[in-house]
């Protein structure tokens, strides 16, 4: 796993939790193709939620501006808008808001590994006067969503790093962070991404 190693953000602070799926193919050539099919199913953040099937929370690709994207590949700098079941967060219009810090695709020919991967990390809501970062976890955490290829075996893998309660709001939207925030570490959150994994890996 050494390109894995190169873009997990290090874990500093708060929790960390994760969800991943597994595969393994009959071919070198079946590998690869599956891997290319996977990156794409990683990159096509408006079709997360059939990927991931019922009870889903919903993503939407957006411009830095909070424009809704329809056919567009993200690119580093747009915000995905999220709606989770249960209470809205006032502080994104009834949405969370995370915002693209980085895309990354590489691949190590002598260890025939490759990897592409999506990093995120909470966001303000889209507004020019918004300042508060519109997301249960403070702006510090990040998510790291990752397709690997190593030879025939392929893995599909969340990481949550430095995830911390989000207490710089209001007190109802506090409270409602706290909530959210305590049912993610409990594991509430885990069967969302370990549904996205497995249908962003298997098809």
């Amino acid at each position: 796993m050494g390109l894995l190693k190169t873009i997990v953000p290090e874990q500093t602070m708060g929790t960390q939790t994760g969800a991943s799926a597994r595969r393994r193919c009959r071919s070198l050539a079946e590998a690869e193709k599956v891997f290319d099919q996977a990156c794409g199913r990683l990159l096509d953040i408006n079709r997360w939620s059939d990927i991931s099937g019922a009870m889903s929370a919903s993503f939407q690709l957006t411009d830095a501006n909070g424009e809704l994207l329809f056919t567009a590949k993200p690119v580093t700098g747009n915000l995905i808008r999220i709606h989770l079941p249960g209470p809205g967060n006032a502080a994104g219009e009834g949405y969370d808001w995370v915002r693209i810090a980085k895309i990354v695709r590489k691949d190590d020919l002598i260890m025939d590994e490759e990897i592409c991967a999506l990093i995120v990390k909470p966001a303000a809501h889209p507004d020019e006067d918004a300042v508060a970062t519109a997301h249960f976890y403070t702006k510090a955490a990040s998510s790291t969503f990752v397709v690997w290829r190593s030879g025939r075996s392929l893995r599909a893998i969340e990481f949550g790093r430095n995830e911390k309660t989000n207490k710089h709001v209001g007190l109802l939207n506090r409270l409602r962070n706290m909530l959210v925030a305590f049912a993610a570490r409990a594991g509430l959150s885990t069967p969302q991404w370990k549904s996205l994994m497995e249908g962003i890996l298997k098809g």
